[in-house]
């Protein structure tokens, strides 16, 4: 199962060794799939995931889900374009209402077959959000998603709560606040200059606005930065890769004999 040619890494956290033993077993033996990493469910795994940088996170929770659904609001924190797939020993109204709220792209039983996860990482991996195949199950995860939905839409300050732009693009706008150049916000966020013209590109576009400046103004405006996030840090410099300058070998003439 390789996505545009590429095999699919994947990291998985769970407090059972068996479980992710299993999971692992079963993934690596599929064609186009690689297990690059495992952990248990702490904020160790955290570090480890950002080291490790998967195409996508398999995270196994428990009982008492609040801890997990934590780590996967950390990990989207960290990596904000990293597709995450919970699994969960028993399916909850309850649960999956905080799965969703942590960002996650899909929502599965441990008990699911093999072939069920397979299909919701490739959904994931493509951009797809498998998790609204659950919440379409669940009549009341859905109403209770919709009423919080409608009370927020209420409030006149909805603006400064939701913001249309994702993890990553607020990233960039922040960056874009302090005055950073295309080639700084590559080498800070290790993207390429084209991807971060991109990112640029889907801002202006989401915001209706013709400029970098009046895209910065408007995330202050609205409450998506602060003024302490777009001043320029002038403590700390972002260090360009320099050019390579090759020394160059004296050129000695040889000595005259007299």
């Amino acid at each position: 199962m390789m996505i545009n040619g590429n095999t699919v890494t994947v990291f998985i956290v769970d407090n059972q060794p068996l479980f992710r033993l299993g999971l692992r077993t079963a993934l690596n033996q599929t064609e186009g799939v690689s297990v690059v990493g495992e952990g248990s469910l702490s904020y160790e795994s955290v570090g480890l995931v950002s080291r490790s940088q998967p195409r996508l996170v398999l995270v196994g929770i428990e009982a008492e889900h609040l801890r997990g659904v934590d780590i996967c609001r950390r990990i989207g924190e960290c990596c904000p374009d990293l597709p995450i797939i919970v699994m969960t020993p028993a399916e909850d109204t309850g649960e999956l209402v905080d799965v969703v709220r942590s960002g996650a792209s899909g929502y599965l039983s441990k008990l699911a077959h093999v072939d069920g996860i397979l299909r919701a990482i490739r959904k994931a991996c493509e951009g797809d959000m498998p998790i609204r195949d659950a919440v379409a199950a669940s009549p009341e995860a859905s109403r209770r998603l919709l009423s919080e939905f409608q009370e927020m839409s209420r409030n006149p300050r909805l603006k400064d709560v939701i913001a249309p732009l994702s993890p990553r693009e607020l990233e960039l706008l922040r960056l874009m606040g302090q005055g950073r150049s295309n080639k700084e916000i590559a080498h800070t966020l290790h993207i390429t200059a084209q991807t971060v013209k991109n990112h640029i590109t889907s801002i202006l576009r989401k915001l209706d606005v013709n400029d970098r400046t009046q895209a910065v103004l408007a995330g202050l405006r609205y409450g998506w930065i602060t003024l302490e996030e777009a001043a320029p840090d002038r403590d700390e410099e972002v260090a360009l890769p320099q050019p390579v300058v090759r020394a160059r070998t004296p050129h000695f003439a040889p000595a005259l004999s007299r």
